[in-house]
């Protein structure tokens, strides 16, 4: 499984020794293990362990600072689009395969990062909620329905899939 994330995680924009130093390293070799990083700032610090990490290399028969490795603004922002994909492919229960994850599947889940701004920034006041008329049930249960799209949940789904 290491490597084929580890193949996503290049196709995605880390260089190779990068993605190796990833899942050897830091552990992050399963799509289980990226999906779990609750914030965006554990995957700043991810790229900051990767561009500064600790220990030494042989370098000329010498022991040296590790020097790091190069991560693109790119292949982080790729990053953290996978990350919000697969917590979103994990509610609605659909399985991701390493060999799924390429530039076209993230462009596919772009949609995640507004979705999830607008998600965090909107606060119900009295006046959205929906008028409940208690002559049309009906109409009612529209509005209701309606209200509940526009109301997301923690993990940024619509509460409307519960009713």
């Amino acid at each position: 499984m290491a490597a084929q994330v580890r193949a996503a995680l290049v196709r995605l924009g880390l260089q190779q020794p990068a993605a190796v130093f990833t899942t050897d390293n830091m552990g992050l070799d399963s799509l289980f293990r990226w999906r779990d990083a609750h914030l965006d700032e554990d995957l700043i610090d991810y790229s900051k362990m990767l561009r500064s990490p600790a220990g030494t290399i042989v370098q000329a028969g010498q022991e040296v600072r590790h020097p790091g490795f190069q991560v693109s603004l790119m292949a982080l922002s790729n990053l953290k689009i996978m990350r919000l994909a697969l917590k979103y492919h994990e509610l609605i229960q659909r399985p991701v395969a390493p060999a799924d994850i390429d530039l076209v599947w993230i462009a596919n889940h772009e949609f995640l990062v507004d979705h999830v701004k607008m998600a965090s920034k909107k606060t119900v006041t009295e006046e959205d909620l929906p008028v409940i008329k208690m002559n049309d049930w009906a109409l009612t249960k529209d509005r209701i329905i309606t209200h509940f799209t526009g109301v997301f949940g923690r993990n940024g789904a619509p509460l409307s899939y519960l009713l």
